[in-house]
């Protein structure tokens, strides 16, 4: 997916654990989350830093993500009513707008990983449950039981029925050619009801990327961001109202709290400019460019 023109050599990788309203942190907990946050983003500038591609660099960022059992995502997703985790993603890139995405899993490992698979070989797909894991299996992606995604701490959250301090997780990057990429990973909201999907697994939704505009991973309240296509609206809004990538994504995020709704948006634009921004008390998120490394939470 090599684009013909160059940003200077600019690469930049933002990644999101979610936003949140709860606020848990003793400096330990918070040296943990530090920690792996910037793991993940080290290994993704490698990527980019070595000539790589967007693509490459956001599916292995979520992929990392999905595996941290921090997040709620893969390893550690939130059990819906029943008790069981079902899965959602999906990934764009942004010079073809190609795209896959995936909906209520239950056995796929890492389902950026498929998400992947089927925007490189069907361009533009979106899969659901048993079709999505027939799909995973015939291209030898890992499978494994229900229960590799539970974890202790998320079975405890869940009989109590108490609220959780995890999110969704996402990541959007533009390569040194100037392509740009987004793909968003979930569990989904706790105690969701059987069938419920939100916007992560979606694109224009909880995801976006076009090489025109930007790149785009959402997270929080996923019906409020669906309601008004979130991730599609920031890039409308840079490409047809002018608004810079910061003022659409406030734009959104403000016209989503008038609905009721919380949440948060990371973003790059096709000249590298990024911005995070939240409604909640925090999110979970890092920058990696050819000139920073940060990592935040408040």
């Amino acid at each position: 997916m090599r684009s013909m023109e160059s940003v200077k050599n600019k690469y930049v990788i933002l990644i999101h654990g979610g936003a949140t309203n709860l606020t848990f942190f003793n400096e330990k907990s918070r040296s943990v989350y530090i920690y792996q946050l910037k793991r993940v983003l080290i290994k993704a500038k490698q990527i980019l830093l070595n000539g790589g591609f967007a693509i490459d660099a956001v599916v292995q960022a979520v992929k990392d993500l999905e595996d941290c059992e921090l997040f709620n995502a893969g390893k550690g997703a939130a059990l819906n009513e029943i008790g069981e985790t079902r899965l959602e993603a999906s990934l764009m890139e942004g010079e073809f707008n190609h795209f896959g995405c995936i909906l209520d899993t239950k056995h796929i490992k890492n389902p950026i990983l498929l998400c992947e698979k089927i925007l490189k070989e069907q361009q533009k797909l979106i899969l659901c449950g048993e079709g999505a894991e027939i799909f995973a299996k015939k291209n030898d992606l890992d499978l494994v039981k229900n229960s590799y995604f539970i974890t202790s701490s998320r079975q405890k959250y869940w009989k109590n029925n108490q609220k959780e301090k995890f999110g969704t997780v996402g990541a959007v990057a533009i390569d040194i050619y100037g392509n740009l990429c987004a793909g968003t990973s979930t569990g989904g909201m706790p105690n969701k009801i059987i069938g419920r999907i939100g916007d992560s697994g979606l694109i224009g939704k909880g995801t976006f990327a076009d090489n025109k505009t930007c790149a785009i991973s959402c997270t929080g309240d996923g019906e409020y961001f669906s309601q008004i296509d979130a991730a599609y609206k920031v890039a409308s809004l840079i490409e047809l109202k002018k608004l810079s990538l910061n003022d659409a994504i406030k734009t959104v995020l403000e016209e989503i709290k008038t609905s009721g709704g919380q949440g948060g948006i990371i973003g790059i634009d096709n000249i590298g400019n990024y911005h995070f921004q939240f409604t909640t008390k925090g999110m979970y998120r890092g920058i990696v460019s050819n000139k920073e490394i940060r990592i935040e939470i408040e």
